[in-house]
């Protein structure tokens, strides 16, 4: 059996980061033009201080230039921002497709963070970060949260420091700008070109930092997706016997911690305690149970199948984990092994109605509709209040042409409670029983 139908989703990112980075160099480019023409400015007001003598074509020459310039970089770092945001949101929502979990944000706020005033000053300096750790290819792991102690980039907080000094920047720029405006000395004609001169200088740098952010999140990415794809395809192996326990008691505790985080819906916090306690005991079954338990809830069944394969050679005994096996493979579509499964879990624990409720219904999936009717009489007998066997009861005498019993049975159902769906099934149903 090959576990590759159980790679997530994953979208690269590599045309947007692409796309950014170009943008990206393109702002360098214009940054350099714009210092190198800062710096002429400066030169021609010095000229103008001292006494030289300044042309008025110069003048008009470098103010023409330093405009068009302005102009150039005001269409394109609109342009590089807005797919910087495409980028940063692919690049987030291929978290949960890398298999992190335990993520702060959201791909909707990881942007929205950019435009929350005061927030906007961490927001995307911690955004940019959870990714990149999220992103690590070197953690084992895909259902865990450990990726939370993996190592950032320096680059990142460079890449913020920057910005967020081009923003102080920009906001000298204007104050410099209406002081050399209002002002008649020279001097201050000095101010502006010198502050926007800092300014292009840290556009520069920041970009030069974004791009080093931008491909390297893109090669984590494509890294760890690599890797994962090449765990999830190799076929699943028998269960061997596990190595000796190590510690035993300190197994139990984390266990016990762990089904602790499970029953508050910490799954993720849980599922770091069984990893623990499968460490120091890998014998121990109910750790695979519990652990098997939580990838079949979050939809990864290869992995849940092996841990209860694990569960059941460590204890043949365990009626729940054949229970949940065989449910699983239900639900996979192999009835007979489903049937096997519910058909052990019985036999260890004869009065479980859910076994007898599950088994038929993989009875009427292979076909064999006097099996299921009678495993749902054993269940309904069982467990009187169960208003999904009724219904199951009653869908198969209802199928079977028993239209009296069947409406008795739906109307069972109902009056004793279903969820949303069921009751909507349980009335349409009956509509057409009694039509």
């Amino acid at each position: 059996m090959s576990n590759a139908a159980s790679v997530p989703p994953f979208s690269s990112a590599r045309a947007r980061a692409a796309l950014v980075t170009l943008l990206l160099v393109a702002n360098v480019v214009l940054s350099l033009i714009a210092v190198a023409s800062d710096y002429l400015a400066i030169q021609l007001f010095s000229d103008i201080m001292t006494g030289q003598r300044v042309t008025a074509g110069a003048v008009v020459a470098i103010d023409t230039q330093q405009r068009t310039i302005a102009m150039a970089q005001l269409v394109v770092l609109p342009v590089t921002a807005l797919f910087f945001f495409v980028w940063i949101h692919r690049a987030h929502k291929n978290l949960k497709a890398l298999g992190a979990h335990g993520l702060k944000y959201s791909p909707g706020w990881a942007v929205g963070g950019f435009f929350t005033p005061i927030l906007n000053l961490v927001r995307p300096y911690q955004v940019a970060k959870e990714i990149w750790k999220a992103s690590d290819p070197n953690i084992d792991d895909d259902y865990d949260i450990s990726w939370q102690y993996a190592r950032s980039s320096s680059a990142i907080g460079w890449w913020w420091t920057m910005s967020l000094l081009l923003l102080l920047a920009g906001i000298a720029g204007r104050a410099a700008n209406q002081y050399f405006a209002s002002s008649e000395t020279p001097e201050a004609a000095l101010i502006g070109p010198a502050v926007i001169l800092v300014s292009d200088a840290l556009t520069a740098l920041a970009a030069l930092l974004a791009i080093r952010v931008v491909t390297g999140i893109g090669v984590r990415q494509r890294q760890r997706h690599r890797r994962l794809s090449e765990l999830l395809a190799k076929p699943a192996k028998p269960p061997e016997l596990p190595p000796a326990p190590l510690d035993p008691e300190a197994a139990k505790e984390f266990l016990e911690r762990g089904m602790v985080y499970a029953s508050t819906g910490d799954d993720d916090y849980a599922m770091v305690e069984f990893n623990r306690a499968l460490t120091y005991n890998p014998r121990f079954a109910e750790a695979y149970y519990n652990r098997a338990v939580l990838y079949h809830e979050k939809g990864d069944y290869a992995r849940a199948l092996a841990d209860y394969d694990r569960a059941i050679m460590l204890n043949a005994e365990m009626s729940e984990a054949y229970y949940n096996r065989g449910v699983l493979y239900g639900g996979r579509g192999e009835y007979q092994n489903s049937i096997a499964d519910l058909s052990r879990a019985i036999a260890l624990n004869p009065q479980d109605a859910g076994a007898y409720r599950s088994r038929a219904v993989a009875h009427a999936n292979s076909g064999n509709h006097s099996l299921a009717q009678a495993d749902l009489d054993k269940a309904i007998a069982l467990d009187p209040q169960n208003a999904e066997a009724y219904l199951l009861r009653g869908t198969a005498r209802g199928n079977g042409g028993d239209r009296g019993r069947a409406i008795a049975d739906i109307q069972k159902a109902i009056e004793l409670g279903l969820v949303a769906d069921q009751q909507a099934q349980a009335e349409a149903q009956l509509g057409l029983l009694k039509a």
